[in-house]
């Protein structure tokens, strides 16, 4: 109760309750869904990465040899 109260004097009586409208009448609306409501998701940038990553081959025929292969060829 009182966080809700906080809500209304930080944003406003009318503003926390056209949020709670917004809410399907079928779901109990909780303090922490108008909470949810008022934290916009942040914009993160894009970061494009080359379309292929360049991979090393490694020779594992050491490790074969010292622990046998998994799988036969």
């Amino acid at each position: 109760m009182v966080k809700l109260l906080r809500l209304c004097v930080d944003y406003g009586e009318e503003y926390i309750l056209s949020i709670k409208n917004q809410i399907p009448g079928h779901i109990i609306p909780t303090v922490d869904m108008i909470r949810a409501h008022l934290n916009k998701p942040t914009e993160t940038p894009i970061i494009y990465l080359k379309k292929e990553v360049p991979v090393e081959s490694v020779d594992l025929s050491q490790y074969d040899k010292k622990y046998g292969m998994v799988v036969q060829q």
